[in-house]
C-alpha cells in the first residue's frame, strides 16, 4: 500500500508542481518563458513560433509528444529546469507524506520501522526517525523514477508512470536496508547536488541529470559508500572529459551529441548493468556470499568498462590517424570502431582508476571487491582487465555492427555487460 501511495502521489504531486511553475512561467512577461514538455524540458519560443537557433523545432510539437526533448540542444531552453524542479520537489514531498500516512493507516503503526525497508514496525505513537528516513529515500526514488518514465512516455500514459513508479518503490522497500536519518538526508542531498552540478556544467540534460541522480541514490542506499564513489568517479571524470576541448572535438566530428549533454539513454546504456548488479547484490546480501560477490564484481567490471570506453573515445578523438580496430587500417576520425593509441592509454588508465577505487578499503567504508586492506591488488587488477576487455568489445562491436540499425547506446550496453562478465570470470579464476 505504501508503494502505491508513493507512486501515485509522486506522479500527482509532481504534475501539480510542474503545472504551478509552468503557469507562473507562461504568465511572466519575460521573453525567456518556455513551452514545456512533460518532463520539464522545452525551448524558448521565438517570434515565429519556432525555437531560436535555427533548428526549426516547434514547441507545440514537443507538448504533443512528436519531438523527443532529449534530442534537443540544452542551450536552447534556459528556463526548462524550473518546471522540472517543481515536479521533483512537489512530487517528492507528496510521495514521502503519502508513504508514511499509508503505512500508519494500513498497519496501525509507522511504516518501515522494522529491520528492512519493507518490514512492518511496532505500533508507536510517533513516527520514528528511521521510518521518516526510509520514506525520504523511497519518496526521492519514486519522484525521480516518475520524471525518467515521463520523459519516455510523455503525458499520454500517466497510469503507466504510476505503475512503474509503484513497482520501483515496492522493490526498494522489499530489498533495501533502512538508512540512518542523517544518512538518508545526506544521500538525497549529495546525489541531487551532483546531478545539479552535471546540468550546470552542460554534461547532462534535465532528464539525464535526474536519471544519473536516481542511479547514484540507489547505488549508495543498496550498495554503500564505496559503490557510490566508484560510480561517482565515472560520472564526474566522464563528464569533465566530454567537455574538455569540446569545440575542437565538434569541429572534428567526434564530439558527444546534444552539445555534450548526456541524456537518459546515455545514462541507461552506461549504468544499466551496474544498477542491476547493485540491486542483485542487495537482494542476495543474506546468502552464503557467492552471488553477492559475483554481483559486486559485475558492478565493478561494468563501471570500469564505462570509464575506459568514455575516456578512450573522448581523448582519442582529439588525435589524428585513428585506425580501425579490426584491420588496423587508417580511417577518418569519427569512424565507428576506430581507435588511437592515445585513446587506448587513456582507457586503460580509466579502468585502472576504477579498479583502485572499488578495491580500496578505509575505516569509513569497505571495499566493493577484494578483502585485503588498504587495496586488494588482485581485485584491482581483475577489475582493470575487465574494463579494458569491455572497452575492446565496444570497439569491435562498433566496427562490426554499429550504424543505422544498431546505435552507440546499444553498443555501450553490451560492452558494459561484457565487462561485467569478464570481471566475474576473472574473480572466479583468481579466487576473489
Amino acid at each position: 500500500m505504501e508503494a502505491l501511495a508513493a507512486g501515485a502521489l509522486a506522479v500527482g504531486g509532481g504534475r501539480l508542481g510542474h503545472a504551478l511553475v509552468r503557469s507562473r512561467t507562461d504568465a511572466s512577461p519575460e521573453p525567456t518563458a518556455t513551452n514545456l514538455a512533460s518532463d520539464g524540458t522545452g525551448v524558448a519560443p521565438g517570434g515565429d513560433g519556432v525555437a531560436p537557433g535555427g533548428d526549426g523545432t516547434d514547441p507545440a510539437a514537443i507538448d504533443a509528444g512528436t519531438v523527443d526533448p532529449a534530442s534537443m540542444d540544452p542551450t536552447l531552453a534556459g528556463e526548462r529546469l524550473r518546471p522540472a524542479a517543481g515536479y521533483l520537489l512537489a512530487g517528492g514531498l507528496a510521495a514521502v507524506v503519502g508513504h508514511l500516512v499509508a503505512g500508519i493507516a494500513s498497519r496501525g503503526g509507522p511504516p518501515l520501522a522494522g529491520g528492512s525497508l519493507g518490514t512492518a514496525g511496532t505500533p508507536a505513537r510517533i513516527v520514528p526517525p528511521a521510518a521518516v528516513a526510509a520514506a525520504v529515500v523511497v519518496g526521492a526514488v519514486s519522484v525521480s523514477t516518475a520524471v525518467v518514465v515521463r520523459s519516455l512516455v510523455y503525458e499520454r500514459d500517466a497510469h503507466l508512470t504510476v505503475v512503474v513508479v509503484a513497482i520501483a518503490a515496492w522493490g526498494l522497500t522489499a530489498i533495501g536496508a533502512p538508512p540512518s536519518p542523517l544518512g538518508a538526508v545526506a544521500a538525497v542531498v549529495a546525489t541531487a547536488g551532483l546531478g545539479a552540478a552535471a546540468y550546470a556544467l552542460g554534461a547532462a540534460s534535465v532528464t539525464g541529470m535526474v536519471a544519473g541522480a536516481l542511479v547514484l541514490l540507489l547505488t549508495v542506499v543498496l550498495g554503500g559508500v564505496g559503490w557510490f564513489l566508484a560510480l561517482t568517479t565515472f560520472y564526474a571524470l566522464g563528464g569533465l572529459v566530454s567537455r574538455y576541448r569540446f569545440d575542437e572535438k565538434a569541429a572534428r566530428g567526434v564530439a558527444q551529441e546534444n552539445a555534450g549533454a548526456r541524456g537518459t539513454g546515455n545514462v541507461a546504456a552506461n549504468s544499466a548493468v551496474a544498477l542491476v548488479s547493485v540491486v542483485g547484490f542487495a537482494a542476495t546480501a543474506g546468502d552464503a556470499g557467492t552471488l553477492s560477490v559475483a554481483f559486486a564484481l559485475a558492478f565493478a567490471g561494468a563501471v570500469a568498462t564505462a570509464m575506459a570506453d568514455t575516456l578512450s573515445s573522448e581523448v582519442g578523438g582529439l588525435f589524428d590517424r585513428p585506425r580501425l580496430v579490426t584491420t588496423l587500417r587508417p580511417v577518418p576520425a569519427g569512424t565507428d570502431g576506430a581507435v588511437t593509441w592515445q585513446g587506448e592509454v587513456a582507457g586503460v588508465a580509466g579502468a585502472a582508476l576504477v579498479g583502485l577505487v572499488v578495491a580500496a578499503e578505509t575505516p569509513a567504508w569497505g571495499a566493493v571487491v577484494g578483502t585485503a586492506a588498504p587495496v586488494d591488488p588482485t581485485a584491482a587488477l581483475a577489475v582493470a582487465l575487465a574494463g579494458v576487455g569491455g572497452m575492446t568489445v565496444d570497439s569491435l562491436l562498433g566496427a562490426a555492427v554499429e550504424g543505422d540499425r544498431v546505435g552507440n547506446e546499444t553498443v555501450n550496453f553490451f560492452a558494459t555487460l561484457s565487462g561485467a562478465v569478464v570481471a566475474v570470470a576473472l574473480g572466479v579464476g583468481l579466487g576473489i
